[in-house]
């Protein structure tokens, strides 16, 4: 008995369009939670702006490249398991600003990321962006928050935006939010005792500085916050001034400036001393570096802690509640002692 095998004689006729079912699935997805938020916002006008920047992400889904779509579905996730937490509103917002400018860096981005700054902060918004961010890598380099960061600090970026009328009325607080943004994003996970080999040539920096991942560049950040005077950071913002690339040496220097305002603000001695010596001296940075001596000693110092406004405003309330009772329990003492005198009832109506 023979089986006949029947081969199509013409392959046209195999239906050729085939719908792929992930952008399917991702569509379906990206309707449902923005219906949810278009609810949301009217339940929450507080929430309003963290809101739109979540469905202003949601709505480029479709500009979402195929190598990204992993990216993206993590991103989905995290909306989805948060949708029912109106504390978490925050956290969401940020993390679609680092996609938003990891994945389009489109104006829309900016100005969202510039309100984020405002809202929450430079450095909690660094803190979120980094909590939040991280678990949807796929690349040990953090290729979203690379690509977040490069966006932040991309060259021509203040005249691209001063020609779109979504920023043009914003360009003075983008600017400083990009900056600031990206300096508090590079210090997050970074720890002062790491070291790595010194960039001691412009090509060297030239490499990193292009083709780095900010995991790189956090571990020589660390070495820069460790000690923001020393001469090998002034060394670095020698070597990109010499670079031939005014945009990254530009960059360089106010990130290392902005290391050294923290710095003198957190308390280190040397940064203390150093910053009103270089500018009652006038001297570049780096010839200021070397007064200070590869080994010159760095005291150790403890950062201040500061409580939040939540938890000065807690202790307010639980000093006055104790205070209360106490006056409470006096009082009642009082009313006690003047009982066991005879005619302390009607002594102590007449007063």
């Amino acid at each position: 008995m023979s089986i006949a095998v029947l081969v199509p004689s013409d392959l046209t006729a195999v239906p050729a369009a085939v719908v792929e079912l992930r952008p399917r699935v991702v569509a379906r997805r990206v309707a449902a939670l923005r219906q949810h938020l278009v609810e949301r916002r009217d339940a929450e006008p507080q929430h309003a702006r963290l809101l739109d920047i979540i469905r202003e992400v949601l709505d480029r889904w479709e500009d979402v490249a195929d190598a990204d779509l992993h990216v993206w579905e993590r991103y989905l996730g995290l909306l989805e398991e948060h949708a029912q937490a109106p504390h978490a509103t925050a956290a969401c917002a940020a993390t679609a600003n680092l996609v938003g400018l990891g994945l389009f860096a489109a104006p829309r981005d900016y100005l969202a990321l510039a309100d984020l700054a405002e809202m929450l902060g430079h450095e909690r918004l660094a803190r979120i962006q980094h909590r939040y961010g991280v678990p949807l890598e796929s690349h040990p380099g953090l290729q979203l928050t690379t690509e977040a960061l490069r966006s932040m600090l991309a060259e021509g970026l203040h005249e691209r935006l001063a020609r779109h009328p979504l920023t043009l009325g914003r360009l003075e607080a983008i600017d400083n939010a990009c900056l600031r943004a990206a300096h508090a994003l590079l210090l997050q996970g970074i720890d002062r005792d790491w070291s790595v080999p010194v960039l001691d040539s412009i090509d060297e920096l030239v490499d990193i500085a292009e083709n780095g991942t900010i995991v790189e560049w956090r571990h020589h950040m660390a070495m820069v916050t460790a000690s923001a005077w020393a001469p090998y950071t002034g060394r670095l913002v020698e070597i990109a001034a010499e670079s031939g690339h005014p945009h990254a040496a530009a960059v360089i220097a106010a990130i290392i400036d902005l290391c050294r305002d923290q710095s003198a603000t957190e308390g280190d001695p040397v940064a203390h001393d150093m910053a009103p010596l270089a500018a009652l001296s006038g001297a570049p940075d780096t010839e200021v570096a070397r007064w200070a001596g590869a080994d010159a000693p760095r005291p150790a110092y403890r950062r201040k802690w500061a409580p939040s406004r939540r938890m000065r405003r807690a202790s307010e309330q639980a000093a006055a509640m104790v205070a209360e009772r106490r006056a409470q329990r006096e009082a009642a003492a009082r009313r006690k002692n003047l009982r066991s005198i005879p005619g302390g009832r009607s002594r102590r109506a007449a007063v």
